[in-house]
């Protein structure tokens, strides 16, 4: 991905991620802060609703009260004198007046008056079935007050519908009479009187009757409001809100439901407004992404395209004299042109590096050279110690104890042999002499062998050197089980230390076609490794095991020890040149046998379970085509 879109690509996201934001922020705060506030106005709106209805009922029972405390309505009460209907109890009273129904119960209940008009029209008289026209009962809830100053006021569910009443205890306008009776006054919340309330407070509202029939939506709030909630509210559409409370009879009792229908302005406006908020955030934002991409390409893309164009040509062409030439007075011209002083400087030191470089690699040869003949020479030392051993107490110093007693006895050595008892001795001994000569000689022999191998092989490893110089060392046909004998051989150093258990786990393998002396370096160096391992490793029974075995395509040698081991992190890294884990080592060994075993068509691996559990190192080759000699 270039440049340029990576910017587009990131200035894109970061609008999507602001948008997100934005959008998470309206959401989840700005949104339902208006709800919240749409909730609260709404309450107060159901409040002010309960509030008026309230107001209606205390206006009522003051208008009552007026009457209740009147000395005619006292008198009346005691002689039930006509003149009182005549005078005040007239049509137009109801008509004129803050009330609709009108009751006069005597202390006894005996109904004195009653009469009740229909709120509208041409308010007729209509009849009362809830309030007896002859006697009410004294355990009427109405009339359970006798104390003059505590009327009985509320709502009262009755066939008309609900209806406001107030019931005063009557007595004189001093008040220096008890009770005759009491006096109820009733207004019916019709559609005309609730519409004078919305008109009043501005909120559309209606009255259910708790026990009557309910739509689902009052059901369900008004089962909520019996659970025990204070109010509740619930959207009815995007654009209308519905509040529900309960309103209390004169018992106490929550015997109607008061709901407001209040329009969700506030939500709607607040969504407007994030709306437009978003739209026109997104657009700056849309804006800014364009005229900042149009500056970035601009200022930075295109001279950094112009660069990176002019670098590439440089590094295809190897043309170290192009420049870039830029003027620029800003940090890409300050760039441009340490790039091209830079390319100025790369160039004048090539020819230092080149130098540099042919030299390192020598040292590197040589030091590989010198490793693996440091390899050989610990063999060789000790093949050479073990010849000395041998010459110094083998048969030839027996011969010399042997020769005082044959000088002394030269001229009867005949009867010596014959008489003397030591004399009897000599040709027994002569015999067991000539055949600790003849094993010594074999011994001396295979060790003479061995150092002239070892001798050859440090040989081959400095004439390995020409490899690098253009010459290619010849391939033999070889005897993989006898070039692992030779390198066993060849790996022991002569170190003190515990005894190795060395197994042979030989198949009959296939002869491999290779430079003899590469693959002896790398079976020499694998197994020198595994005996220093096993040295350092805290074991009591240290072993060696050497398998040769056929495998695919080739043939196979697998150096495996219960030694030290090999960390997890350590055997992708362990044929890598100067790596190592030795204190004294240089990580040389196994980078040279690694590329040795490529050079013969082959490969070198290694395995472990980690430290402590040993490690298995594989060599393999392929196999010497049938019949090809060199």
């Amino acid at each position: 991905m270039s440049l340029r879109s990576r910017i587009l690509l990131g200035l894109l996201l970061l609008v999507l991620l602001y948008g997100t934001t934005v959008v998470a922020v309206q959401q989840l705060i700005l949104r339902p802060g208006f709800q919240d506030l749409e909730r609260a106005t709404t309450s107060r709106n159901l409040s002010r609703a309960v509030h008026a209805i309230e107001k209606d009922v205390e206006t009522l029972e003051s208008f009552c009260h007026d009457w209740a405390a009147w000395d005619d309505t006292y008198q009346f009460l005691k002689d039930g004198n006509s003149e009182f209907v005549a005078e005040n109890l007239v049509l137009e009273t109801f008509a004129n007046g803050n009330f609709d129904v009108a009751w006069f119960v005597a202390l006894d209940g005996r109904v004195v008056f009653g009469g009740a008009h229909e709120p509208a029209g041409e308010h007729a008289l209509i009849g009362m079935p809830d309030f007896p026209s002859d006697r009410m009962s004294l355990d009427d809830p109405l009339l359970a007050s006798h104390d003059i100053e505590q009327p009985v006021s509320g709502l009262l569910a009755t066939s008309q519908g609900p209806m406001i009443a107030s019931c005063w205890p009557v007595t004189t306008s001093l008040q220096d009479e008890s009770s005759d009776g009491w006096l109820l006054m009733g207004k019916f919340l019709d559609s005309t009187h609730v519409s004078a309330l919305i008109d009043q407070t501005r909120v559309t509202f209606v009255i259910r009757d708790a026990g009557g029939v309910l739509p689902p939506a009052e059901r369900g709030a008004l089962a909520r409001l019996s659970a025990g909630e204070s109010e509740v509210q619930v959207p009815a559409s995007d654009e209308l809100m519905h509040a529900f409370t309960t309103l209390p009879d004169i018992l106490g009792r929550p015997a109607f439901l008061l709901r407001i229908d209040w329009p969700r302005e506030i939500t709607q406006h607040g969504a407007g407004v994030l709306r437009f908020a978003l739209v026109s955030l997104l657009a700056a934002a849309a804006l800014t992404l364009a005229a900042v991409a149009f500056m970035l390409q601009r200022t930075v893309i295109r001279p950094l395209t112009d660069l990176t164009a002019h670098a590439v040509r440089v590094g295809r062409s190897d043309d170290l004299s192009a420049r870039v030439g830029s003027t620029r007075s800003d940090e890409l011209g300050v760039l441009s042109r340490e790039f091209d002083s830079m390319v100025a400087k790369l160039a004048s030191s090539r020819e230092q590096l080149v130098d540099a470089a042919r030299l390192g690699g020598r040292a590197e040869v040589a030091t590989a050279v010198l490793h693996n003949v440091g390899n050989v020479l610990n063999s060789v030392n000790t093949s050479a110690a073990e010849l000395e051993r041998s010459l110094a107490s083998g048969a030839l110093a027996d011969l010399e104890r042997l020769e005082p007693s044959l000088l002394a006895h030269a001229d009867d050595l005949a009867r010596w042999i014959e008489q003397d008892a030591r004399g009897r001795h000599l040709p027994a001994f002569l015999l067991a002499l000539a055949q600790k000569g003849r094993e010594e000689h074999a011994a001396l022999l295979a060790e003479s062998r061995h150092l002239a191998e070892g001798l050859g092989h440090v040989s081959a490893l400095v004439r390995g050197q020409e490899e690098h110089a253009g010459a290619v060392a010849p391939l033999e046909r070889v005897s993989l089980a006898r070039q692992v004998d030779c390198a066993l051989k060849l790996s022991e150093d002569g170190a003190p230390g515990p005894p190795i258990e060395i197994r042979r786990e030989f198949e009959d393998v296939p002869d491999v076609l290779v430079p003899r002396h590469r693959l002896l370096e790398v079976l020499v160096n694998l197994l020198r490794n595994a005996r220093q391992s096993l040295r350092a490793a805290p074991v009591e029974a240290r072993r060696l095991v050497v398998r040769v075995a056929r495998a695919a395509g080739g043939v196979r040698v697998e150096v495996a020890d219960n030694g030290l081991g090999i960390a997890k992190e350590h055997l992708v890294r362990i044929f890598q040149q100067h790596f190592t884990t030795k204190s004294d080592g240089h990580g040389i060994g196994l980078h040279v046998a690694a590329n040795a075993a490529r050079e013969m068509g082959g490969t070198l691996a290694a395995s472990s379970d980690g430290p402590g559990t040993g490690a298995t190192f594989v060599l393999q080759l392929p196999a010497a085509p049938a019949g090809r000699e060199t």
